[in-house]
C-alpha cells in the first residue's frame, strides 16, 4: 500500500463531518472577527487603521488557531479515531509509517486552514480599510501562527498518546495563552527557556520569539518524541 494512499486514508478519517463542522465554524468566527475589526478601526489616518487592524487580528488568530490545532491533533490520535490502525497493519503498514503519514495529513490540513485565514485577513483589509496594502509581515505572521500551532499540536499528540485522553489538548491550549501573557515585561533566563518550550510570537508579532531555526529544532524534537512514544507504547495492540 503506497504511502500516498495511506495519507489519503488519513484525510478521509480526519475530515469527518464533525471535524469539518468545527473547522468551518472556527473559520466563520475568525472571518466575523476580521470583518468587525476592519469596520471598527476604519477611522482617522490610514496608517493607524492598518496597525490597529493588524494588532487586533493577530492575537485572536494565534490563540484560536493554536487551540484548533491542539484539538485536531489530539482528536485524531484519540483511541476512537486511531482504531483503524489495525486495518492498515493488515494491509502491510507498520506503526512508524502509520504515525508519520498521519502527522503529514494533519500538517497539510492545518496549512490549508491557515492559508484560508490569511486570504480572509487580506480580503477584509482590502475591502473595508482605506489605504490597506499587502505587506510581507502579514505573511510572516500567519506562517508563525502555523508553526506555533504545530508545536502545541505535536505536544497535544504526545499527551494524548501518554494519557489516552482527548481532553489533554486543553493543557497546551492554556499554556499557549499563559505564555502570551508573559511576553510583556523584561526578558529573563526563565522566560527564554519558557518561550523555547512553549513558543510565542516576538515583539513585532511576525515570527517565533527565538526565531525560525530554534523553532524548527523544537518541532523536530516534538515529532521524534511523538513517533518514538507512539511506536513503543501499547496504545493499540498490533
Amino acid at each position: 500500500m503506497k504511502l500516498k494512499n495511506v495519507i489519503k486514508c488519513h484525510m478521509a478519517y480526519l475530515l469527518s463531518k464533525s471535524t469539518i463542522t468545527i473547522i468551518v465554524l472556527i473559520i466563520c468566527l475568525l472571518l466575523a472577527i476580521y470583518m468587525s475589526n476592519a469596520i471598527v478601526v476604519d477611522y482617522g489616518g490610514y496608517r493607524e487603521n492598518v496597525e490597529v487592524y493588524y494588532s487586533s487580528c493577530v492575537s485572536l488568530t494565534k490563540m484560536i488557531y493554536t487551540t484548533l490545532s491542539c484539538f485536531m491533533m489530539a482528536s485524531f490520535f484519540s483511541i476512537k479515531n486511531d482504531a483503524y490502525l489495525s486495518l492498515l497493519i493488515v494491509a502491510g503498514i507498520d506503526k512508524k509509517s502509520f504515525i508519520i503519514t498521519k502527522l503529514i495529513a494533519l500538517v497539510y490540513s492545518l496549512l490549508v486552514i491557515v492559508l484560508i485565514l490569511f486570504l480572509l485577513y487580506l480580503l477584509n483589509g482590502f475591502i473595508f480599510i482605506r489605504g490597506f496594502v499587502f505587506e510581507r509581515r502579514y505573511m510572516k505572521a500567519f506562517l508563525s501562527f502555523f508553526l506555533i500551532g504545530l508545536a502545541y499540536g505535536f505536544l497535544s499528540v504526545l499527551l494524548t498518546i501518554i494519557f489516552h485522553n482527548l481532553f489533554t489538548f486543553l493543557l497546551p491550549s492554556i499554556l499557549a495563552i499563559l505564555t502570551d501573557a508573559l511576553i510583556q515585561g523584561a526578558s529573563s533566563s526563565f522566560k527564554n527557556i519558557m518561550f523555547f518550550l512553549f513558543p510565542v510570537l516576538n515583539g513585532s508579532k511576525t515570527k517565533p520569539y527565538h526565531g525560525y531555526m530554534m523553532h524548527f529544532v523544537l518541532l523536530l524534537v516534538l515529532v521524534i518524541a511523538d513517533i518514538l512514544i507512539y511506536i513503543k507504547s501499547d496504545y493499540h495492540l498490533e
